[in-house]
């Protein structure tokens, strides 16, 4: 078994043979498979693994990381909130007994 991976930006197809014959198995960025080089009938360019990253890129990527947690951390206080006010709403619209 080998594993390919996808480097490249865009979705990648590596053909494979089957028992049912040729398939298309699709990668997007960043996504592995691992197939037995045998079956491999074609590759897409998957692109090379980066070598090393820039300092520019990393703080980037930290900067990125740093924003998605606070994001986390909003739309899980706004989940409390709609349940909050969920709750609320189905006690007022409640009918009378």
């Amino acid at each position: 078994m080998k594993t390919y991976t996808n480097y490249a930006p865009g979705t990648r197809g590596i053909t494979v043979n089957s028992d049912n014959g040729p398939y298309i198995h699709y990668l997007d960025p960043g996504q592995s498979v691992k197939l037995d080089p045998k079956d491999v009938i074609a590759a897409s360019d998957l692109g090379e693994k980066p070598t090393q990253v820039s300092s520019e890129e990393a703080d980037r990527v930290a900067a990125l990381e740093a924003e998605n947690a606070e994001l986390k951390q909003q739309v899980e206080g706004q989940a409390d909130q709609i349940t909050k006010l969920t709750a609320d709403l189905e006690k007022v619209t409640k009918p009378a007994k």
